[in-house]
């Protein structure tokens, strides 16, 4: 659980999570957790995003969950989100002698 040292420091909006790390690499595989305090009417909310490792190594998010709970007067709302991420392409930055500066 990642969390700050020490808790009566801690002011202000966060996230409580569990982080599964690659013990060889060191990259992130999942991360699951819950916004501090839950957002707006929420009485409950669940986080939960899985990564993969592309050929090169680099670990993207492969898919994501999110899950909740609101009541609302006599009304109780579950919903639930699932995201699926494809399709990284690695971007190539310009070199400090290709970029192009405008004159004014």
């Amino acid at each position: 659980m990642i969390s700050p040292r020490n808790q009566d420091e801690f002011e202000g909006d966060g996230f409580q999570a569990e982080v599964t790390f690659d013990t060889g690499t060191g990259a992130p595989l999942r991360i699951v957790g819950a916004p501090i305090p839950l957002p707006g009417r929420l009485s409950e909310m669940r986080m939960d995003v899985v990564y993969e490792a592309l050929l090169d190594g680099v670990h993207v998010p492969s898919h994501s969950l999110t899950e909740g709970m609101s009541n609302l007067l006599l009304y109780k709302m579950r919903f639930r989100v699932r995201q699926r991420f494809s399709d990284y392409q690695r971007t190539v930055s310009p070199s400090p002698g290709e970029l192009v500066h405008s004159s004014r």
